[in-house]
């Protein structure tokens, strides 16, 4: 039986989009500028109907991100019966729009309340750290906060960033196979190419930095990978607004370029990939812990050898069943292989 446990995990790690809601993004503030701000409420609703009045235009013309929540639910309740129940049951109050309007969400009707717990002090690098988690998994804290208390009790865990680039990736078409291996050519060998496109991007954002661009050519269609670096901000809106800026570059120095997607696939964002995989996307993190038996005993209630076998059979075999993506799981599922028992 093995005396210790050595768990290590490297994965490609998208950062958490909920981060985004968080952004130093301003917020669209309408108070100045309200058209139909002094009609009833009946009439904005007569004119809602009437098509006079657009939904995604109600806080600025009424000048009231609030009452536009309202008068939208009101006005989707009526155009269906099933709606009803929604507008009923669907919390509204005390949230304050004026922070998501133009910026975290469109034709805003109301929120979702997510209970938030904490698990911890999670010990990693040195430094202690209290997770929260907003969920509706139950046990999902419980479970976590166990695998906290081991990580500490073990001495904590020690990570390591070995890459950080989030990526874009449009495609565009040229007019034959020749025009797409030029691009590949002038995008990969033109060192004042790549400056100039490098500061285009950058001109777009004081975070955004551009690491690198790597062509895929398929036919006539070229995939130009885009990766930079977005300061602490996950960095899918940033990293779009630099590659568009180099698009426009890029369609002034190749005329006959036409861009087909501002996102080809091959970026690749929300699904699983070969190129995310072995080229990484996002952070790219090692940690280890090392567990020692007695805690793996008392605290997740198992055994090493049992976890050993556990990830062979599951992780490795199973992995391999079902034709996934690598012989690894994602890291969260990693982390919870030792958290959760």
């Amino acid at each position: 039986m093995l005396s210790t446990v050595r768990l290590a995990v490297a994965n490609t790690l998208s950062a958490v989009r909920c981060s985004q809601a968080l952004a130093p993004t301003v917020a669209r503030s309408y108070s100045n500028s309200a058209p139909f701000g002094s009609l009833a409420d009946e009439e904005v609703l007569q004119k809602l109907t009437t098509g006079e009045l657009q939904h995604h235009n109600l806080e600025r013309d009424l000048g009231n991100a609030l009452r536009a929540v309202k008068l939208r639910r009101k006005h989707v309740a009526s155009m269906l019966e099933s709606n009803q129940k929604m507008s009923r049951e669907l919390d509204h109050e005390g949230f304050d729009y004026e922070q998501v309007i133009g910026v975290n969400c469109e034709n805003v009707i109301g929120y979702m309340p997510i209970p938030v717990g904490v698990a911890g002090p999670l010990v990693l690098d040195g430094r202690q750290y209290m997770v929260p988690m907003a969920t509706t998994e139950g046990c999902l804290v419980a479970s976590t906060n166990r695998g906290c208390r081991a990580i500490a009790l073990s001495g904590g865990a020690h990570s390591a960033v070995l890459r950080d680039g989030m990526t874009r990736a449009p495609v565009v078409r040229m007019p034959d196979v020749i025009g797409a291996a030029a691009l590949k050519d002038w995008v990969e060998a033109d060192m004042s190419g790549e400056r100039k496109l490098a500061s285009l991007f950058e001109s777009t954002s004081r975070f955004a930095k551009l690491k690198g661009i790597k062509v895929n050519v398929a036919g006539r269609n070229v995939f130009l990978r885009f990766e930079g670096a977005t300061g602490d901000a996950m960095g899918m809106n940033m990293i779009s607004k630099g590659v568009t800026k180099a698009l426009d570059f890029l369609q002034d120095t190749f005329p006959k370029m036409d861009v087909v997607s501002i996102s080809g696939n091959f970026c690749t964002d929300k699904k699983p990939s070969a190129v995310n995989w072995i080229d990484g996307r996002g952070k790219s993190v090692v940690c280890e812990t090392i567990i020692q038996e007695d805690i793996v005993n008392k605290v997740l209630k198992t055994t090493s050898a049992s976890l050993v076998d556990v990830n062979n059979v599951k992780n490795l075999v199973g992995s391999m069943v079902a034709g996934s993506i690598g012989e690894q799981v994602p890291c969260a599922i990693s982390l919870s292989f030792f958290l959760k028992t």
